[in-house]
């Protein structure tokens, strides 16, 4: 076999291959033995036509099928020959196959990078104070009340906002009660004992929250409503209405008192102890943070001092994983297709980087985990699974199942866990500032 090894770029490379007919002639004919027994042709019975006119008439077939069988092989016995070891295969081209002229074709492959790691020892990192004060405990404190607390029911007073209102309402457009209208929305017309929000974000009818805002428990108030054109209940658009609104009763939301009953909801046998668990846990938070800074800070020192150049077809096969992963998020966030054409271009180009980085990263982890010794064991990725099932809240062989699912999923996984223990070795001889 004949092989011709060229460099198309700093990780690309093409590889023209010629197998000699001395060695396709035998698989080919023995192709063509194989559909002579098998072919049909009118004027013979099954496995009586002659070989020439079954090769004459079955030709594209048998090529390919002698192809389909001849070119892995020597693809494999190529990558043997020549020491290779390709990323990715990003084409096959000009596949030629005669049984007088032998096999040939062109395979790209895309390869490892060669590179010099750059000082890794005693990296340069920052620190950030992660000490909690007291402040701080009183506004965890506070926080902390405000997702216990809940609506009670005022005897008296006015609505404010951030108030939950209930009401009796109906309404008139032009001299017609809307009661009678046929509205899609009936709901707009006229309601008894409704509850209705008093925020900002929200409004029932253009204008409602402000008119309700200092309104008694008992007081009827009137609200002209002037529906803008573009409203979104259709058969209302651009129409004039005012409506009859009886406040019947306000819930305000209510921080819980920190009593002994609170405290021991919350498990807790003082209010000392809660603040001291709230600072272990604010104190803990800020620590993680920092770590997870330092560990960015540590990635950023090795891409911006390891001259290397990764392989396109990796980059791009990155780039869509994080693309796919943020048109979710944008999805699950209410983003539109709109918003997505509008920063295309700066969504690409983010992308488009950070992958480059992630495929960087990847392979200055691994060299640098070859130069250290640091390898992992099966022990050391059940461990991370069952941290994981942990986190999502499933088994740990039902995790594993779907990872395996996945094509190169475990394979990922344990890159990924060598990466992180490459960049915790790091920390550990970082130079803190």
């Amino acid at each position: 076999m004949d092989v011709k090894v060229n460099k198309a770029g700093t990780c690309r490379l093409t590889v023209d291959i010629a197998v000699p007919a001395a060695e396709v002639r035998p698989e080919y004919d023995k192709v063509v033995k194989f559909f002579s027994k098998k072919a049909r042709i009118p004027g013979f019975r099954p496995g009586k036509a002659p070989a020439a006119l079954v090769e004459t008439r079955f030709r594209k077939d048998i090529v390919k099928q002698v192809q389909d069988q001849m070119l892995p092989d020597a693809y494999q016995a190529m990558l043997k020959q020549e020491s290779l070891e390709p990323v990715a295969v990003v084409g096959v081209n000009d596949v030629n196959l005669s049984a007088d002229h032998g096999l040939s074709f062109q395979v790209v492959l895309d390869v490892a990078p060669e590179f010099k790691l750059p000082k890794y020892q005693k990296i340069p990192v920052g620190a950030v104070q992660t000490q909690v004060s007291e402040t701080d405990v009183d506004q965890g404190l506070e926080q902390m009340l405000k997702r216990h607390s809940r609506y009670e029911d005022l005897p008296e007073g006015t609505v404010q906002e951030q108030d939950m209102v209930q009401v009796t309402y109906s309404g008139i457009c032009g001299d017609q009660p809307m009661s009678e209208m046929e509205l899609k929305e009936s709901e707009m017309a006229a309601g008894e004992d409704f509850w209705l929000p008093i925020i900002s974000e929200s409004e029932f009818l253009p204008g409602l929250n402000a008119a309700l805002t200092g309104a008694a428990i008992g007081q009827t108030i009137t609200l002209d409503v002037n529906f803008p054109e573009d409203y979104r209940v259709a058969d209302l658009a651009g129409r004039q209405a005012v409506y009859t609104i009886a406040v019947n009763a306000i819930r305000r939301v209510k921080d819980p008192e920190i009593d002994e009953a609170f405290l021991k909801e919350l498990g807790v046998a003082s209010k000392d102890d809660l603040r001291k668990q709230l600072r272990e846990g604010m104190e803990a938070e800020k620590k993680a943070a920092e770590v997870g800074r330092q560990r960015q800070e540590i990635s950023k020192f090795l891409v911006e001092h390891t001259k290397i150049e990764v392989p396109e077809s990796q980059v791009q096969q990155e780039t869509s994983a994080l693309l796919r992963s943020l048109l979710d998020r944008m999805a699950r966030a209410g983003g539109t297709r709109e918003m997505l054409e509008q920063h295309r271009d700066e969504i690409m180009g983010s992308v488009s980087q950070q992958a480059s980085e992630r495929v960087k990263l990847q392979y200055i982890g691994q060299a640098i985990a070859k130069a250290e010794s640091i390898a992992l064991t099966d022990e050391d990725v059940g461990k991370e699974l069952e941290i994981m099932a942990t986190h999502y809240g499933m088994p740990a062989d039902k995790l594993r199942a779907e990872i395996e699912k996945q094509q190169e999923g475990m394979a990922q996984l344990r890159r990924d866990i060598l990466h992180a223990r490459v960049i915790d070795f790091l920390l550990g001889e970082a130079k803190i500032k």
